[in-house]
């Protein structure tokens, strides 16, 4: 990479859940509360769960509820793509 390109940091809710979630005991519940700091990713995270690209009978309706039911490391790398288009987009 060029020296003189520099990439948007993630927003500080996205390094912190990753940060969070590499321990195993860390609770579903404690790891919602992180998303639900920033609006912007609460949102866009509810959006996709409730799409009709991952099918869900039943809509969530709270960050615990859609983490649960896409699981850490798919919400993990969900996260990591909204919050990186999210810091693009700002600048």
């Amino acid at each position: 990479m060029p020296p003189t390109l520099a990439l948007p940091a993630l927003p500080h809710a996205v390094a912190k859940f990753i940060e969070r979630s590499k321990n195993e005991s860390a609770s579903l519940k404690e790891l919602a509360a992180i998303v639900e700091t920033d609006t912007g990713l609460t949102l866009e995270l509810l959006k996709h769960v409730n799409s009709a690209f991952v099918g869900l009978r039943q809509k969530a309706r709270t960050a615990q509820q859609a983490l649960a039911l896409l699981g850490i490391r798919q919400s993990k790398m969900f996260l990591i793509t909204a919050g990186a288009q999210a810091a693009i987009r700002s600048r």
